[in-house]
């Protein structure tokens, strides 16, 4: 029997902010049906089916251009253009559902007397759903993967690479803002989009390279490790590995960052044993617990598309993959 899938929400004057809160959805197998007044979902999520059914209050408009979802590893999101302009004063029209179904995502939400004051939904990474209807088996479009069987030999040095970008973004708010009082939830803005390659402040994702290292070990495809490239190239499979994996860490551990950030009372070296051996603990792969050899049988060789790319030629790369990221299936040739 499929299980109630978590639901959150938030909204503006001219649209709603829903997320089905769903680690590692399947994107091959998840079914998105949406309409005016209704959205149903059925997905898998760590080997267990879902199941959710959204009768809204009001009406959406499904086949409005920014009408738009993503599935992501902390969840399937979606970005919903209302009919008719207005402050909803619930998600479902059933109230008894929305007691307990449905919870606020205070991250995204705003009161309506400040709602001019604050920026629009971060719509980063979204696929447009306009005119969709009923579709099964939607992702992300063209493009690449994250190879999810690598995540756990990544986690340790992901989360070392995670806790220097988040620390040195939280250093230079501060350097720009030097007599302000920077909040946590300011901060936790400024991190929102830190796993996503597409987006600004994700784009370090993009300069790390999957690599198989054998410290004093003779045989070949002992451990995975990280290597830092010097700059941004195109977002293919390593990037993506190296995104779902932040995704993860950031689903353990961000509240606990976040808190630590606005402190300010730990040293990046200090911050990364509490990060990365204590909090994300129960990782497998963490650097709290045994270092994971990979298997003889692993079949991922890295990116073979990048090849031995001219570091001229990354940022005209770089910048086509960035305008259009369908592009980063493509090879170097075709750009």
């Amino acid at each position: 029997m499929a299980l109630t899938a978590p639901v959150k929400w938030a909204q503006r004057k001219g649209s709603i902010f829903l997320t089905i809160d769903l680690p590692d959805v399947d994107e091959k197998t998840a079914k998105i049906e949406l309409e005016d007044k209704k959205l149903t979902f059925k997905g898998t999520s760590e080997d267990k089916d879902y199941h959710v059914e959204i009768e809204f209050l009001h009406e959406i408009d499904s086949k409005a251009e920014d009408t738009k979802y993503s599935i992501k590893p902390r969840g399937v999101s979606f970005f919903l253009v209302k009919k008719e302009e207005g402050s909803w004063s619930r998600l479902l029209e059933n109230k008894q559902l929305q007691r307990t179904n449905v919870k606020v995502d205070f991250n995204k939400w705003v009161d309506s007397d400040e709602e001019d004051e604050t920026n629009n939904f971060n719509l980063d990474g979204m696929q447009g759903l306009g005119g969709m209807g009923g579709m099964p088996g939607m992702g992300m479009g063209g493009g690449a993967e994250a190879v999810f069987s690598d995540i756990k030999y990544i986690t340790c040095p992901t989360c070392k690479a995670l806790v220097r970008r988040a620390k040195k973004a939280t250093d230079d708010l501060r350097s720009s803002l030097p007599n302000t009082k920077i909040s946590e939830d300011r901060i936790d803005e400024v991190l929102e989009n830190i796993c996503d390659p597409h987006s600004d402040s994700g784009s370090w994702l993009a300069e790390y390279k999957i690599i198989e290292d054998t410290p004093e070990q003779p045989s070949p495809k002992t451990y995975l490790d990280l290597k830092r490239m010097g700059q941004p190239g195109p977002c293919l499979e390593d990037c993506m590995t190296v995104a779902a994996t932040c995704e993860r860490i950031m689903s353990e551990a961000g509240p606990d960052l976040v808190e630590k950030l606005w402190a300010n009372k730990m040293d990046k070296t200090e911050l990364t044993e509490f990060v990365c051996e204590k909090l994300t603990r129960k990782m497998k792969g963490s650097c709290g617990r045994t270092r994971l050899k990979i298997p003889e049988s692993r079949k991922y060789k890295g990116n073979p598309k990048l090849g031995n790319i001219d570091p001229l030629d990354m940022e005209e790369i770089n910048r086509k993959v960035r305008e259009n990221p369908d592009l980063a299936s493509t090879s170097k040739e075709e750009l």
